[in-house]
């Protein structure tokens, strides 16, 4: 329920004055409108004196709208003084149509649209948001039965209720739809950037303990303690492509995350994250079940490598893989060379070598590490141990 924290100009001064909607509504002759509508007191008069008792209404209402809302709870000074301003608004605005047998405009229907969009950016629920109008609507009609019950007879109560009804229906329908529009582009957003996150932690550039939390508080995000990172692709002889890679990595992430959608709600925690680095899916998932990894590759005819046990430390998994050889810059650039290059031969030329150094080279890399970098699945384990390796 908060917008910006001046009262809109072209509204602040609506009081006195109509707009051309509610003009047209109070200039029809008297003849053409109901009993019910036609006003038992000069309600010009009565919203003068109503008004003169606004820093206690909207009290009121603000204490109201804070003790019964959680979300509204534990705001600070300026955000409820952004509540405060809103709530003086929408009390004038309501008398205003009142006085003159009003309705909203489109302009009030754009700035309610607004405060959804606000809404949703601060991440407060939708829910507490639309019941704070309502909660702020009856500390009003509570305020005026105690103070105003001789300015207020129950006919013009009547129709002050039948306005703010009108408007709460009405501005709930555009705080909706500016909260959801908006919370649709801020989760495709906040998706980019969380693949972006993961790709900066494979390629090492958010190895800094302290810039990584302060990107996780921004993005309300956690990584957990350990998880474990596949690296899939379509089988070898399937066709391939960068299209093709990113399926197959959102196809893992999605299908090996044991959690439910309910679980997820509200849980800040990453369990499945995944993205596409040169040219192969790679997936985050705090923890894949092995047999269910093989039931999906098999499935699906994608072939892969699991690392577990990974930290958010890209160091840490480079020497996993690698170990001591990790800190051998020829090693690793003779692996990157072979991986790019297809082969022996082509890494050769690549780096300038005799094809028998790179050769010795990678017997070495087999013996130290167990992995034959020549078959498929233990070149996608040597090409994410060089992602997450520190340049």
């Amino acid at each position: 329920m908060v917008m910006k924290k001046t009262v809109p100009p072209e509204h602040g001064t609506r009081v006195g004055g109509a707009s051309s909607a509610a003009r047209s509504a109070a200039d029809r002759p008297a003849a053409d409108r109901s009993a019910a509508d036609r006003p038992a007191v000069d309600r010009s008069a009565a919203v003068a004196r109503i008004l003169a008792d606004e820093p206690g209404m909207v009290e009121a209402a603000l204490a109201a709208v804070t003790r019964e809302i959680p979300a509204y709870a534990n705001l600070d000074a300026r955000q409820l003084e952004e509540v405060r301003s809103l709530i003086v608004w929408t009390l004038r605005r309501v008398l205003e149509l009142w006085s003159v047998d009003g309705a909203l405009d489109a302009g009030d229907l754009r700035m309610f649209r607004g405060v959804g969009a606000v809404r949703a950016r601060d991440a407060r629920p939708l829910a507490a948001v639309l019941r704070a109008y309502r909660v702020a609507a009856l500390a009003f009609f509570d305020r005026i039965g105690e103070r105003f019950p001789d300015t207020v007879p129950s006919r013009d109560l009547s129709a002050l209720a039948r306005v703010w009804l009108t408007v709460l229906d009405q501005s709930s329908e555009a705080v909706f739809d500016g909260y959801e529009s908006t919370g649709r582009i801020l989760s495709e957003d906040r998706e980019r950037a969380l693949r972006g996150l993961l790709a900066d932690l494979l390629l090492g550039r958010q190895s800094h303990a302290g810039t990584l939390r302060a990107r996780l508080r921004e993005l309300d995000a956690e990584l957990p303690a350990t998880f474990d990172l596949l690296v899939v692709s379509p089988a070898a002889g399937a066709a391939g492509s960068a299209d093709d890679a990113a399926r197959a990595a959102a196809l893992a992430a999605t299908a090996l995350d044991a959690r439910t959608a309910a679980d997820r709600a509200g849980d800040l925690e990453l369990t499945s994250l995944h993205t596409v680095m040169d040219g192969v899916g790679v997936a985050l998932l705090k923890a894949v079940d092995p047999a269910a990894l093989d039931r999906l590759t098999g499935a699906h005819a994608l072939t892969g490598a699991r690392l577990t046990g990974v930290t958010a430390a890209p160091a840490r998994v480079t020497d996993a893989v690698l170990g001591h050889l990790a800190q051998d810059d020829d090693t690793r650039r003779t692996l990157d060379a072979v991986i790019y290059a297809d082969g022996a031969a082509g890494a050769a030329a690549r780096l300038h070598l005799h094809p028998q150094t790179v050769r010795y080279r990678l017997r070495r890399l087999a013996t130290t590490t167990g992995r034959d970098p020549r078959t498929p699945w233990n070149r996608f384990v040597f090409q994410t141990a060089l992602l997450t390796a520190t340049p």
